[in-house]
């Protein structure tokens, strides 16, 4: 072959090596393009579930549920877990969720199979208030709810057999009118639902107050140095008053560790308004 024949060869045989290489890449930047619109209509946008994992021994971490996809609980939320053979008698889900309300929720678990031998255990009786903020990939979860599913006896259990509850806790709003009788008459302590502790309510000097506070299911009222151990440093009258129906008063003597020295724990059924007079005893 004389050197032009080689040189036309060689120069064909390097064209075809670059058409292939131009090829590949332009197969790797293929992309497929969305059209259309989905309309997402959500009844009930409450408790998100951002993820469920499963632990099915005592040994390995927890997994996350295969082809799990979040999304809101909204009346249903149906969740597919392939069979799973189980050595150990027991196993845990766990489920991250995300409250998007400032209500309370209360959580029950039960099991409706024929297999008398199985039991459902939540670890958690109650999903904390959100706060209402938009939910983002980062957004961490209100809580972790753990399901323990035991059987120990050892049997087939349909998990469609499964139900977890979540009931929202009714709230109410309660207005607290404080009037105040004397000049060094002292702030009023209020603590609601689970608080581990009174809060202040610093008046205004020759003011009454107006305290509204949301989502109360119990209250409680104090006075100087209150605390859920009980203490009150200045003798003082309280009287406490509501369009439900309380009327009750209590005179604090200065004692420093006696139980009754707060009105409440009161319980609300509805939106109550307080009608509440302190009068500081010199």
């Amino acid at each position: 072959m004389s050197i032009k024949l080689k040189l036309i060869s060689f120069v064909t045989a390097f064209v075809m090596m670059l058409s292939i290489m131009v090829v590949g890449v332009y197969a790797l930047q293929q992309t497929i393009n969305l059209e259309g619109s989905i309309n997402f209509q959500i009844d009930d946008k409450s408790l998100w579930v951002s993820d469920v994992r499963i632990k099915n021994d005592n040994y390995t971490e927890e997994q996350s549920i295969e082809n799990f996809m979040p999304g809101y609980i909204n009346n249903n939320f149906n969740l597919s877990i392939s069979t799973i053979t189980n050595n150990y008698g027991s196993f845990t889900l766990y489920f991250d969720i995300i409250n998007t309300t400032e209500k309370e929720y209360n959580i029950s678990a039960s099991y409706a199979g024929s297999e008398a031998n199985v039991t459902v255990s939540p670890s958690i009786t109650e999903i904390p208030a959100g706060t209402g903020e938009t939910i983002t990939s980062s957004t961490q979860p209100t809580a972790t709810l753990a399901i323990e599913v035991s059987c120990p006896q050892g049997s087939l259990v349909d998990l469609s057999d499964i139900s977890i509850i979540f009931e929202e806790i009714p709230s109410y709003t309660a207005t607290i009118n404080v009037t105040y009788s004397g000049l060094n008459v002292e702030d009023i302590y209020i603590a609601i639902n689970d608080d581990e502790d009174f809060t202040r309510y610093i008046k205004n000097y020759g003011e009454d107050q107006v305290i509204v506070l949301n989502n109360v299911t119990r209250i409680a009222f104090g006075g100087t140095g209150s605390k859920l151990t009980r203490m009150i440093t200045d003798p003082i009258d309280m009287t406490v008053k509501s369009n439900t129906g309380i009327n009750e008063s209590i005179y604090y003597v200065g004692n420093t560790n006696v139980d009754t020295d707060f009105l409440g724990w009161y319980e609300l059924t509805q939106d109550t308004v307080f009608n509440i007079t302190i009068e500081l005893h010199m």
